[in-house]
């Protein structure tokens, strides 16, 4: 974001991205307070290098901000794996970041498209990384 090169999604809609000043630099692991609310940031590379799940837990539930790490279908009933057509995606690495996924707890994914998978969230990770299983072998 703060480099404003191809990567960014400017060059899909066919204009410049601005660059944009970076206020904070987070890291796998890392947390930040937002208005009281502890975000805890996940790497998770492969649909793109940057890709970060952010986490936080509302009212006992695990949320995870997942982005285009995957897409959900209707009623949550099956899930699209991240496009492959992003500069950096690489699929040895999305596909290790699937199986880091899987050994780590999360009730409630919500993806850049599609519906939340709300107390679904690990079945949904699961479901994912199944897929990529037999699909990609």
């Amino acid at each position: 974001m703060a480099a404003g090169d191809d990567r960014c999604i400017g060059y899909a809609v066919n204009r410049q991205f601005e660059p944009c000043e970076t206020d904070v630099v987070v890291h796998d692991g890392e947390g930040i307070d937002i208005g009281g609310l502890n975000v805890r940031c996940l790497a998770a590379p492969g649909h793109t290098n940057g890709l970060i799940i952010f986490e936080t837990v509302l009212n006992g539930a695990r949320l995870w901000f997942c982005g285009d790490l995957l897409s959900v279908g209707e009623e949550c009933a099956n899930v699209q794996l991240g496009w492959p057509g992003s500069p950096d995606y690489d699929r040895p690495t999305y596909l290790e970041t699937l199986r880091r996924l899987i050994h780590m707890p999360c009730d409630t994914l919500l993806p850049g498209h599609g519906p939340a998978g709300i107390d679904l969230g690990h079945q949904l990770v699961e479901k994912a990384y199944t897929k990529a299983m037999i699909e990609w072998r």
